[in-house]
């Protein structure tokens, strides 16, 4: 295991160990270049960025490289856990963050993910939760994304399986 003094860089007040972002996609359409642009956006040019083109069908490879992500792809559709593992494999950070294609990262997303990790070196794992504002327009997408949302807030902070 890497120390956290082998690969440090700064963000606004903290300084922490390197970190990799890994996307598994598959034909996502307008909603990856959403959180690619978020990632252009709010994430340092020096944080690793994988996407796995898991069999897709579209541009999605041609998307990934235009933001300069570094593009891993199977030839066929093998679900989006494969994807992330090879993702997991190829990553050179300290810290693997697993987005999904459709997420969209806030400008304080990563330094809060880093100040955890940084703050309590014990823990071995993150999950995100969703907003209580989904972009979704319709129904079903805006009730399931409030449920996955309320779940998340309301389960208890601490797992002991992973």
């Amino acid at each position: 295991m890497k120390s956290v003094t082998d690969k440090l860089f700064f963000t606004e007040q903290f300084v922490f160990s390197s970190i990799s972002i890994v996307i598994p996609v598959c034909n996502t359409g307008e909603n990856f270049r959403k959180c690619l642009r978020s990632l252009d956006e709010f994430v340092p040019k020096s944080i690793e960025i994988i996407v796995v083109v898991d069999g897709g069908m579209d541009d999605s490879y041609k998307v990934a490289e235009e933001f300069g992500a570094k593009v891993l792809e199977f030839p066929t559709t093998g679900g989006p856990a494969r994807a992330r593992n090879l993702g997991a494999c190829a990553a050179q950070g300290d810290i693997i963050l697993f987005i999904d294609a459709d997420v969209t990262v806030c400008s304080d997303t990563i330094s809060q993910i880093l100040k955890i990790f940084w703050n309590q070196p014990h823990i071995a794992a993150l999950i995100g939760s969703y907003d209580d504002m989904p972009s979704a327009t319709n129904f079903l997408s805006q009730y399931k994304k409030l449920f996955h949302h309320y779940t998340h807030q309301t389960a208890s902070e601490n797992a002991s399986i992973f």
